[in-house]
């Protein structure tokens, strides 16, 4: 009887092994530019943006402490407002702008996009975009920021 179990238990793990999958991770180099995706031709065109740093008040609203990456203890996020032109000759289905966040000597700290949907040729469009203290310990070396752009 004894022999049976041993035999069902090791039956019902190969089964388990043979149906479950590898996973296998795909390699991230966190020292390369990460936005490869990017790296293309487009017909987006940045027209004009501006960066503020913000600190929260005490009624949880944000409220501008200074133009630019000014850190201070009282600042929680440097917010990013823009405009981007579709400068091509067919409309684009999907945008994606990409605020890179770096520090002094251009280590990436932050990245994140916005989407604009059904961007017709000629247009402008707005985007926007932030990195809170939240988002990275190293918030506070942010320095610059530099737009990518992809288009679907």
């Amino acid at each position: 009887m004894r022999y049976r179990y041993v035999i069902m238990v090791l039956l019902f793990v190969g089964m388990i092994s043979m149906l479950s999958g590898c996973v296998i991770e795909e390699p991230t180099d966190t020292d390369d530019n990460s936005n490869d995706i990017v790296d293309e031709e487009t017909d987006i065109v940045l027209v004009d943006y501006s960066v503020v740093t913000q600190g929260l008040t005490t009624d949880k609203r944000y409220e501008t402490i200074a133009d630019g990456f000014v850190y201070s203890e009282n600042a929680n996020r440097y917010l990013v407002r823009g405009e981007v032109l579709n400068n091509g000759t067919e409309n684009i289905s999907k945008a994606y702008v990409y605020m890179n966040f770096y520090d002094s000597e251009d280590n990436l700290l932050h990245q994140i996009y916005d989407i604009i949907f059904d961007f017709k040729v000629g247009d402008v469009e707005d985007f926007t975009g932030d990195f809170t203290i939240y988002d990275s310990d190293d918030f506070a070396k942010a320095d610059h920021i530099e737009f990518t752009f992809y288009q679907e």
